[in-house]
């Protein structure tokens, strides 16, 4: 019940931070997470291909794919969702200044689930969370703590969040990567 009230009485903070947030921890994550690994297939742009034909693919995933399997997306396009991505931050960092352990109220809400992963999802990518929202990266060390977060994430998902997390760490060495944009850019 908790997990609904807390979203219901932050409900406008929510959606703030999903319009701001909205496909750009996808294209971020495909950016600087996969680089070039994701490119489909000749089978998959068939596929893909039927797909944008029958023009009833919700989300635009589709799109997404076809553009990032291709080099059609600019380099734009990723700093604008790296700036979105990083005022829906903001908004966190701010909203934790009061002390409250979870992001919407004082107990665990859906909002703590859905965006726990999406920094996870960053973090696996370096985006510097701890130098740029300190507050938001305690509150995720609270979430990654529990265990059902140990056991349920990370248990099913630790080769390939470790996987990333060396890729991030190279391209770290390397000069190179998500946390040189951020601090380039964003900070």
């Amino acid at each position: 019940m908790n997990l609904i009230r807390g979203s219901l009485a932050n409900n406008r903070f929510n959606r703030v931070c999903a319009k701001l947030s909205k496909g750009c921890i996808r294209l971020e994550t495909f950016r600087w997470g996969l680089r070039g690994l994701a490119r489909l297939s000749e089978k998959e742009k068939h596929q893909l291909q039927a797909l944008l034909n029958e023009g009833n693919h919700g989300e635009q995933l589709a799109d997404f794919y076809k553009g990032y399997n291709t080099p059609s997306i600019p380099d734009t396009a990723y700093m604008e969702h790296l700036l979105k991505l990083n005022d829906a931050f903001r908004i966190h960092e701010q909203s934790l200044q009061d002390g409250r352990a979870f992001l919407t109220v004082n107990d665990l809400t859906i909002a703590d689930i859905i965006w726990a992963m999406k920094k996870l999802r960053l973090t696996e990518c370096d985006y510097p969370f701890e130098q740029c929202f300190p507050a938001y990266h305690k509150w995720f060390q609270r979430i990654s703590r529990r265990p059902s977060y140990l056991q349920n994430v990370m248990g099913k998902h630790k080769f390939m969040s470790t996987a990333f997390r060396a890729k991030a760490n190279i391209e770290h060495l390397l000069g190179i990567g998500l946390r040189k944009e951020v601090r380039k850019h964003v900070a």
